[in-house]
């Protein structure tokens, strides 16, 4: 018989009960529950407790969407808009400049950086939540267009929360006659290999959306949703399916109910297609919904309505009016407004638990930094003189410099009195590199605890060209 449970374990059971109920979709609710005391703090990182987490809610919440190609300060890097209050994780660092986002999926982003030579690719694999990259081996083969496709590898995987080997596809146009052929890398043992090739028209290119995944079968679109493609890893063969008709500009690839479908705006409706097997065997397009766009979100007569990503799991799209984005849940018509102005083509969105052990394992090098100048912070998260001067030591010429700029904006904080909850607020704006190099201009209290303030409540980097004034 199993000797009885003490009373403090049994009041760590109920608390573990009660914090298993915040809600994924926003990460803010764990992070400041692990502010509570350390002892909230230690059983939120316990990995036992992250495990319960994930399986108990099932489904990664949809945390942001990054936007492919955003031009800012004369490079194109990818930029990732939050669908939470404040931001989970720092955008794209510096060293994506000119890089072009080619898939998310199972926590990870498959990045493009083109040099200007069309002898070979520079991909890499970047995991937004934990901040690392790595980059893979470059791919020598003359190219003209790609589009990729980045995906959990591990067997028996439930893609809760993928750390383990991956692969990544990449289906390249090698001339300007339309042969284009696919690629595969896989991080066993950190090699590409060539597979099998597929003659398209000269004019014909695969669209730089993202494709869907249903098992060994990837599909991506050609074209103006000409043809669909698909590829199989397993057998390694391509195929093309025509389909369905759908108006206006683009369509975009979803899955749903385990189904192939698509989605697009036709004339003045939102079509939902799915491609079912009738009882006769033949595969069929079906239009499953057909809503009037109008009454979701508002349409500029002069600017194109398109749907531009979907959110497999929470069965979400994100829709732009031309200058603004909204996502739509497809079950209950539920419409959320998550940036503007901007133009949007193509979106990649995100989805995965954010949770504190997470977070520190990213943030401690830079929260480490507060310790001199926040002490109740320091004591709130367990941050010591050693940790601090181990972990400065680890930084690199460039890292130290941002982390300079950092710490001197988290003292002027501190020395205003700014403590507690709200300075791990700001500080979480701060990372942000372009509202960190914004807030260091502007030259009073007042100003500067302003622009934190938008930041928070709006989401980082909405004010960011407000700093530049």
């Amino acid at each position: 018989m199993a000797p009885p449970r003490s009373l403090l374990e049994l009041v760590d059971d109920l608390i573990a009960a009660i914090l298993l109920r915040l809600p994924p979709s926003d990460p803010a609710c764990l992070i400041h529950a692990s502010l509570v005391c350390k002892r909230w703090r230690r059983l939120l990182s316990d990995p036992a407790f992250l495990s319960s987490y994930r399986a108990f809610h099932r489904t990664p919440p949809l945390l942001g969407f990054l936007r492919d190609g955003c031009f800012f300060r004369g490079r194109h890097i990818p930029r990732f808009i939050p669908t939470t209050a404040v931001s989970p994780f720092r955008q794209p660092a510096s060293d994506f400049a000119h890089s072009v986002a080619l898939d998310c999926r199972h926590g990870r982003v498959l990045i493009h950086s083109p040099d200007g030579s069309t002898s070979h690719l520079n991909l890499s694999v970047w995991d937004p939540i934990t901040g690392h990259r790595q980059v893979l081996p470059v791919l020598d083969t003359s190219w003209h267009a790609c589009s990729g496709a980045v995906l959990c590898a591990e067997g028996g995987c439930d893609h809760l929360h993928c750390n383990g080997t991956f692969l990544v596809l990449v289906l390249i146009k090698m001339d300007t006659t339309g042969l284009t052929r696919a690629f595969v890398y896989s991080s066993n043992s950190d090699m590409w290999s060539a597979r099998a090739y597929v003659q398209l028209s000269i004019n014909n290119y695969i669209d730089g959306r993202r494709g869907a995944l249903i098992g060994d079968e990837i599909y991506f679109i050609r074209g103006h949703h000409s043809h669909v493609l698909r590829y199989d890893l397993h057998h390694d063969c391509f195929s093309a399916i025509d389909p369905p008709e759908v108006g206006g500009f683009g369509a975009v690839l979803m899955v749903r109910d385990g189904l192939l479908g698509l989605v697009g705006i036709g004339g003045r409706y939102l079509q939902v297609w799915l491609r079912k097997v009738t009882p006769a065997g033949v595969a069929q397009w079906v239009l499953s919904r057909n809503i009037e766009i109008k009454k979701l979100i508002p349409v500029n007569p002069v600017k194109v309505t398109r749907v531009t990503g979907f959110a497999e799991g929470v069965d979400a799209i994100i829709v732009s009016n031309g200058d603004t984005a909204f996502i739509i849940e497809l079950k209950s018509k539920q419409v959320t407004k998550v940036a503007g102005p901007a133009s949007f083509y193509s979106v990649f969105p995100f989805t995965g638990f954010c949770t504190p052990a997470m977070v520190g394992l990213l943030r401690l090098q830079l929260l480490s930094l507060i310790t001199k100048y926040g002490p109740e912070f320091s004591t709130l998260f367990g941050i010591n003189e050693a940790t601090s001067s181990a972990s400065v030591q680890r930084t690199n010429k460039k890292e130290a410099t941002e982390a300079t700029d950092y710490k001197t904006s988290l003292k002027f904080l501190a020395d205003c009195g700014v403590r507690g909850t709200e300075l791990y607020s700001f500080a979480t704006a701060l990372m942000d590199e372009q509202a960190l190099s914004c807030f260091l201009v502007m030259k009073t209290f007042r100003e500067r605890k302003q622009f934190l303030n938008e930041l928070v409540e709006s989401g980082v980097g909405k004010k960011i060209s407000r700093g530049k004034q």
